[in-house]
Parts: C-alpha cells; structure tokens; sequence
C-alpha cells in the first residue's frame, strides 16, 4: 500500500515540475521587423477615366412629367404658351388652327426634359496671359418631330469660354443675353410667349465686371445669329431672312449686384437691349413696299431677396417689336402688310422658402401685342397666374404646379385654361 502511494505522487509530481518549469521560461520578445529597402515610388499617370473626370464634370437630371388641362393650349399639351379661341366661329383646322372646342381637356406624360450636360475645364493658357479655358455641352430630348417614346438628342449649350480675372469671352450657343432670369413654373417653355423673352442662339460674347466691397457692375455685349429661333423666311426665297441681312443680333446689358445678406442671391438689376434687321427679296409685301425688317426691345429684370434666402422677389419688364425670334409678341413678329407688330410684356414672382426642403413660388406674367397690328386671327394679349410647390430631399425632388391661362383674340373669343402639372426627378 506505501509502495502504490509513492508510485502515484510521483507520477503527479513530474507533470507538475514541468508546468512549473514552463512557467518559470521569460517571455521571448517579439523582434521587430527588419524594414525592406526603400523603392523609389513612381508617380503613376492618371488612368483615362480620372484624366476625364477632371476635364469633363458631368450633371444633369432624370424627370418625369404629368400634366393635365382643361382646356387646348394652342402649340400642343406640353408646350404650353398660349391657348386656343373657344369661340365656334373660330378655325380650327389647318397648319396653325385658332380654335378648338370649349372645355376640350388634354393630358400628357412625357420624359423629353430630362437631361445631361459636361461642365469643361482645361486650365489655364500661360500664351493667352493665364486664361481659364472652359465651356459647357448640355443636351436634352426635346428635338422635335419625334415621338414620345422615341424622343430625339437636342443641342441646349455648346461653347468654349476663355476668363481672366475682370472679362471674359464666350464663343459657341448659349442663352440670349437679355431676359437673363427665368420664372419657376412653366419648366418646358420657361413662359416664352407668355411674358419672357429670350431663347439660345449661335454667338460671341465678351462680359467685364468691376468688383468693389460688397458690389459688382457687369457689361456685356452679344452678337449672335438672327433667324436661329423664329427661322423666318417671309418671301420664301430659301434663305432665313436674319441670314440675308447680313448682320448680326446684336444685345447689350449693364447690371449691378449688392450681397445684402449671407444666404441666397445677392440684390440684382439690370438693364438690357435687344436689336436685329431681316430682309426680303419680295419688296411689295402687303400695302407696304418694305424689304427690310427691324426687332427690337428694351428691359429690365430684378432680383430682391427680402430676407436672406427665405423670402424673395424677382421678375422682368419690356418693350418692343417684331419680337418673334426672342419668343416675345405671343410669337408675331411681321404682319401681312409688312409692318413690325409691337409688343410689351413681362412677368413677376415671389418666393417663400417654408422649410429647408420646401418651396413655393407666386407670380404673373404676360405678353400684350398691339391690337392694331394684328389680323382678324391674332393673338391680342396672354396673361397667366401661377402658383408652384417644389419638394427636394437631397437629390430627390417633387414639383405641382397650377396655372390660369387666359389667351384673347383681335377677331374671335377668348381662350381660358386651368393647367395642373407635376414632376417628379432625381438630380446628378
């Protein structure tokens, strides 16, 4: 029995000294790592798509649009800028139809707004004395004819800009220069024919501004292509007449910019000119033995915040004649009898910023062409009022516009329409 004891506390004394002599070893320390030899880094090239990104900052939108009248507007459901005669005596068919039967309601859902665009920037010249070379190519799907599922690319912007510090110089197509500022509603036609003038054209643009504090003065020349909008060609000879002039449109702007609070747009006015010539080969049009054509308009445009970014007013007012081709006289320019039709309109809105994502806007507009100048079809004056709810949560936006149109005829009744439009897009 002792001799069995013995046995088993040695057998657990041996297991027992080699723990402890484990535990008894220093812990070894790690060595650290032997650093490698250095390399010479080599600065790798830009692959192509960083090389463009930097060159090319693409943008644009995505969008979705409803709208739903009751009543016919006179270009088409889309296009709203005018509404037809309700009158029954008034003709309703043809090339250009004044009427159409009263209360005739329309809707249309379309996508031909969305859009893409590339902001340019290739940096500085050093042989041009440190210009800034850039520009801007923005297209959307608005050419037309086409169908609504086989909408076509239409050229918005194409041009090259060269800025030094106090000027700058454009060259390529782009927005007129006059009627700078844009009402909210209205997204497709941006009011053309219905109070706002302008449009784009092919021109050449040289823009200088003198800074002082909180202050800036603008003037701008244009000279641009007559005839790119309106394409006028009154005596059929298959030249536009803007072309056969020989001479460009020419447009002129002087404005004055104040900061007046940290958030928002600064306090902006401004006063611009607008003048071009056509011509014709027919020198009997009409009772008048005229060949040659003049457009003009004089305007203004303002921007007041009245307080910071949240509450706003702005608009334009103007002046003029054979107005066609900047979208202006409900888009009459020359009469039958040869005669330059006249015209002064304008349109003025207020904004209230309610929330961070939620803005609404109020406003006016109109285009009153002088009746006298009119034939028995004419279009004697426009006027709308509008309201607009915008929505946006980070790129994501929501928009729901009304609008009341009413259109008068020199020869026939009124046209009245209730418009209600909403859209929906994502921004990038």
């Amino acid at each position: 029995m002792y001799r069995q004891c013995l046995l088993l506390c040695l057998l657990l004394a041996v297991p027992a000294a080699l723990w402890a002599e484990e535990k008894k070893e220093p812990e070894k320390k790690e060595e650290a790592p032997k650093e490698a030899p250095k390399k010479e880094e080599k600065k790798e090239a830009p692959d192509l798509w960083t090389k463009f990104n930097s060159i090319f900052k693409p943008y644009g939108f995505v969008q979705l649009d409803a709208a739903w009248s009751d009543s016919r507007f006179g270009l088409d459901a889309e296009l709203a800028a005018f509404v037809r005669s309700e009158d029954e005596t008034a003709p309703r068919t043809g090339t250009q139809p004044v009427g159409a039967p009263k209360n005739e309601s329309e809707f249309t859902m379309y996508t031909r707004l969305a859009r893409l665009g590339f902001d340019l920037d290739f940096g500085k010249i050093e042989e041009l004395g440190d210009a800034h070379i850039g520009g801007k190519v923005e297209v959307d799907f608005y050419a037309l004819p086409a169908s609504d599922s086989r909408s076509m690319l239409r050229m918005r912007h194409a041009y090259l800009t060269m800025k030094w510090t106090n000027l700058e110089v454009l060259a390529g197509q782009t927005t007129d220069l006059i009627s700078p500022r844009l009402p909210a509603i209205n997204y497709d036609m941006v009011m053309w024919g219905a109070g706002n003038l302008g449009d784009r054209r092919p021109q050449a643009r040289v823009t200088g501004n003198i800074k002082f504090g909180n202050a800036t003065m603008t003037f701008a020349v244009m000279a641009g292509m007559t005839g790119a909008i309106d394409a006028q060609n009154l005596d059929s000879n298959g030249v536009l007449d803007g072309v056969q002039s020989a001479l460009p449109t020419v447009q002129t702007r002087i404005g004055f910019d104040y900061k007046l609070w940290e958030k928002g747009n600064p306090l902006g006015i401004g006063v611009w000119t607008h003048w071009a010539k056509e011509e014709v080969d027919n020198f009997n049009l009409g009772t008048r033995d005229e060949s040659h054509f003049d457009s003009w308009a004089i305007g203004v445009d303002m921007h007041f915040p009245i307080w910071e970014n949240l509450l706003w007013i702005h608009g334009e007012a103007w002046i003029g004649e054979n107005l066609d081709d900047v979208r202006g006289g409900i888009f009459q320019g020359v009469n039958a009898n040869g005669e330059e039709i006249k015209s002064i309109g304008g349109w003025i809105e207020i904004g209230f910023k309610i929330f961070p994502w939620w803005t609404a806007h109020a406003g006016f507009a109109t285009d009153d062409p002088e009746a006298r100048d009119l034939p028995a079809t004419g279009k004697v004056s426009t006027q709308i009022g509008y309201l607009k709810f915008e929505w946006a949560f980070g790129p994501v936006y929501f928009a729901f516009e009304y609008s009341r149109w009413e259109t008068e005829y020199k020869g026939f009744g009124a046209g009245r329409a209730n418009r209600f439009k909403g859209y929906v897009g994502y921004k990038f």
